[in-house]
């Protein structure tokens, strides 16, 4: 006879034929491992295709982790009846169906060793789930994409790769830049915390929990809310996306009023991408971001001052009519870089519609930090993230920003065109007297 289980609402993807894709990086104590488990179990019931693939990064230590859990959970479903399991090698093989769950540890012997999992096969040569337990500690993204490219090969149409981690302690870990681009291209992302299963956690637990909350609350971010903590080297390690993310209509709720609208451009080469950050300024001081125009020469193209103009007016066009109507009567003003591109596309925009547009002049990497930190201290600068503006990759951006130790500046390569953009726009912010209107 089964028990009745319970899976946070949170983890219905996992349940969603619809969901091939799920990351879930969240801390301590969320069930996620145990969400994950209950949908393997169930999936090897239903089918004898239906076979899992249950991974972590190092083989030595399946026996007391994910082999060791999922056994737990069949006894917690009360299915252990239906099941039987093997130490050599790790499997568990579902009576009624046929369907086993293998266990593999993914890493290679060096950071290009692509071949730890190049020999797997499963039974019938099909897979429903693959699940990687936490992501985080394989050595290299590289074993992952091989884990992957094995996988690929048996998953059925419905099949499903899942990524469950607690996030690493430091932003410049390879994560956050791994498992984001995954969400950005599509993936579901779960993110949980020990709050969001309050009923179903033993009280002991929730006593400890909240004890670490009390005598370590910075631990505590990291260990139970999966929160990074480690900012050193950050260059805006001032920045929280929770504290900074506001609703624009919050604003007017408080009956404050826009002002003018400043938007920093930064020019884009054959290399880098050209973007536009929309800031609204409004009476009391504040400035919101409204969005992040990105224009990337890899899918464009390097465009001609006349092409980037066009699509620059059809951006805002967009911004004014659709998004935020309420700016087509605001004073507005450009500030763009003052490159000899951006000098270039300035002339060519403002001979094609005449917007106020200025240069940057003084121009200081270490002014322009210092200006957007001072912003973020003093509580005026935010940000508004709806799903038709693109303030979110801005926000991925400065959370991944990093200084290069050797130079003391932020270090080359990284994505820092839309960084860039915001810088300009709060260097117009405060060089320039605030044209009241709107």
């Amino acid at each position: 006879m089964s028990n009745a289980v319970t899976v946070p609402k949170l983890y219905y993807p996992l349940f969603d034929h619809n969901v091939t894709e799920v990351v879930e990086p969240s801390g301590r104590c969320t069930a996620k491992t145990t969400s994950n488990e209950i949908y393997a179990v169930t999936m090897m019931m239903a089918d004898k295709r239906n076979n899992v693939w249950y991974c972590r990064a190092e083989k030595g230590d399946i026996r007391e982790t994910i082999f060791s859990s999922m056994i737990n959970t069949i006894q917690l479903m009360g299915l252990e009846r239906m099941f039987v399991w093997s130490l050599s090698p790790f499997q568990i093989t579902c009576l009624q169906t046929g369907a086993k769950c293998y266990f593999s540890g993914i890493n290679g012997k060096t950071d290009d060793d692509m071949t730890a999992t190049k020999g797997f096969t499963p039974n019938g040569n099909t897979l429903a789930l693959c699940i990687l337990d936490e992501s985080d500690q394989v050595k290299h993204f590289n074993h992952i994409t091989a884990w992957e490219s094995t996988a690929y090969r048996f998953l059925l149409p419905h099949g499903k790769m899942v990524y469950a981690y607690n996030p690493p302690m430091n932003r410049h870990h390879w994560a956050y830049t791994f498992f984001g681009d995954k969400v950005k291209n599509g993936a579901s992302r779960i993110y949980a915390t020990w709050r969001d299963i309050y009923k179903l956690l033993p009280i002991k637990t929730i006593q400890q929990i909240e004890k670490f909350a009390k005598d370590d609350p910075e631990y505590y971010r990291y260990w139970y809310l999966g929160e990074p903590v480690n900012f050193k080297g950050m260059v805006y390690p001032q920045f929280n996306r929770e504290k900074q993310t506001r609703d624009i209509f919050e604003f007017f709720a408080e009956r404050d009023r826009i002002v003018e609208l400043h938007i920093g451009l930064d020019e884009g080469t054959a290399f880098d991408s050209t973007c536009a950050t929309p800031i609204a300024i409004w009476q009391s001081g504040r400035a919101l971001v409204l969005d992040c125009l990105e224009i990337d020469p890899v899918k464009t193209g390097q465009l001609a001052p006349t092409e980037a103009s066009r699509r620059l007016w059809e951006w805002l066009q967009d911004l004014l009519l659709n998004k935020f109507p309420f700016l087509q009567k605001v004073p507005r003003r450009w500030i763009f870089e003052s490159a000899e591109g951006g000098q270039q596309l300035r002339l060519q925009f403002v001979n094609d519609f005449g917007e106020d547009c200025r240069l940057v002049t003084h121009k200081s990497i270490t002014g322009d930090i210092k200006r957007v930190r001072s912003m973020l201290n003093d509580g005026i600068l935010f940000f508004y993230d709806s799903p038709n503006v693109n303030t979110r990759q801005l926000m991925d951006d400065i959370e991944g920003y990093v200084f290069d130790e050797k130079t003391n500046l932020p270090k080359k390569g990284q994505r820092d065109d839309t960084i860039d953009s915001l810088e300009y726009g709060t260097k117009l912010y405060y060089d320039n007297p605030i044209t009241v209107g709107g």
